[in-house]
């Protein structure tokens, strides 16, 4: 039955479907920081918000004008589909008995113990995830263009930031902060932090401090391009390092530092003298980065910074959850071999990232396909609109290292959006766009656009 937060959802994305369908999108893209809400709830089973408004998004496509729009890397993106569903369903037949790693065979929590491979419902869940992802995708690639899109990202961001800051308080006044209001999901135990305490680890809406790295790293790396590139929204990059810094992720630490290392790196503030233009300085960008590398310097040299440092990045791989981690890890190999490379079909096995899970779940095949994915996609981000590539590179690395789920809906969101602002397309009849919008598009007043790149 429907949870109190999930009626929220639910009314609130009727009401889009029926009146106000270019809020979809973002309402869409806003209910994937929830992924430890249950929108509806069946006895143990429970379904997150992303997954009741996915079918709306769809649906309200195919009637406002159908999926029909291709995209870099789209037939890459169908095939790895086909073979996930077929996995799921097959896998577990043609390889019954192998042991895997699966919390639905089994409770596991405190060591790696396996249990002999068969169908359940994890299988046909993911297959039916996997699937709902894909149409999202195609349904972001094939829809109108507005600028309210950006409404998604904006929300997602005061809504991460505003709950750390309320953690934060909570934790400063010793009093229990109230998670319980969106921490329902039967899978998730809701925490409370009720005393100060250095090591604490804040998670916001996300219900646990690694998905809230995921999506502020993501975040970061949007306000970070726009901030040294475009010199906009700076103060929201700090806002989400100092996040980051509370959620204290070191996945999304890791990913975190090599974005701020390869944008600096493409976007370098010094230019070498060539054959046809002399050496110059862009000066507002050096001293933005010279102020970057000020406070992330400051922070390190702070006995805060250099405890957080030793206790989550060098002590990490001498810790029991980081050696639990690394053998889930390495037993994806072992299965890429007891089934000759096919995997063990999608939802059968749950590693400690997505590498792992690609490679055991649907072998070396499926990740070959989801790699030529993402790389099309990437790859078909325009230039002026490259801090969407440097998001996507930011959450595959965060994942790759840290969260294993194929089916995870912040990253297929992720993607929905970067193919739909990607693309070229048409602009709903009556929309004025802003006058800084989030990429270059001619002026439109009240008529439909062919061909606009925004």
């Amino acid at each position: 039955m429907p949870t109190g937060i999930g009626l929220v959802f639910i009314f609130v994305g009727l009401y889009c479907f029926f009146r106000k369908r270019d809020y979809l999108f973002p309402l869409l893209l806003f209910s994937t920081i929830f992924p430890a809400t249950s929108a509806i709830s069946f006895g143990n089973l429970g379904i997150m918000p992303y997954y009741v408004l996915a079918p709306m998004f769809v649906i309200a496509q195919i009637f406002q004008g159908g999926i029909k729009k291709r995209f870099q890397g789209d037939v890459f993106l169908v095939a790895f589909a086909v073979l996930g569903v077929l996995s799921a369903i097959l896998c577990p037949l043609f390889f019954a008995g192998v042991q895997v790693y699966s919390e639905h065979l089994g409770t596991s929590d405190l060591v790696f113990q396996t249990f002999p491979l068969v169908f359940s419902v994890a299988n046909a869940a993911q297959a039916g995830y996997l699937l709902m992802n894909v149409l999202v995708v195609f349904a972001a690639a094939s829809a109108f263009k507005s600028d309210k899109v950006w409404i998604g990202i904006n929300a997602a961001f005061y809504c991460m930031i505003g709950t750390i800051a309320g953690e934060l308080v909570a934790l400063l006044l010793g009093v229990p902060f109230p998670y319980s209001l969106f921490e329902n999901s039967p899978e998730t135990a809701s925490m409370q932090l009720i005393a100060l305490d250095p090591t604490t680890r804040l998670h916001a809406t996300c219900g646990e401090p690694s998905y809230a790295g995921l999506v502020l790293v993501v975040l970061f790396s949007i306000y970070f391009y726009r901030s040294y590139v475009l010199s906009e929204e700076g103060w929201k990059a700090i806002l989400c390092a100092v996040g980051l810094f509370l959620v204290r992720s070191s996945s999304a630490m890791v990913a975190l530092a090599a974005v701020i290392g390869l944008v600096v790196a493409f976007n370098l503030p010094v230019r070498v003298a060539s054959a046809t233009a002399s050496s110059s300085i862009r000066m507002r960008q050096l001293v933005r980065l010279v102020g970057i590398a000020a406070v992330i310097g400051i922070a390190l040299l702070s006995s805060s910074g250099r405890d957080l440092v030793q206790r989550w990045i060098i002590d990490k791989p001498g810790s029991g959850s980081y050696e639990h981690r690394t053998t889930m890890d390495k037993y994806s190999l072992q299965l890429v071999g007891n089934t000759y490379g096919i995997g063990v079909g999608t939802g059968s096995y749950r590693p400690s990232s997505l590498l792992a899970s690609l490679l055991g779940n649907v072998g070396v095949l499926g990740t070959i396909l989801f790699g030529m994915t993402f790389l099309g996609i990437i790859r078909g981000v325009p230039r002026n609109k490259a801090w969407l590539r440097w998001a996507m590179i930011a959450a595959l690395l965060d994942m790759a290292i840290a969260i294993p789920d194929i089916t995870e809906p912040f990253l297929w969101a992720l993607t929905a959006l970067v193919v739909h602002v990607s693309l070229p397309g048409r602009m709903l009849a009556g929309y004025v766009l802003p006058k800084r919008p989030y990429g270059t598009l001619p002026s439109v007043q009240r008529q439909i656009v062919q061909s606009a790149d925004h």
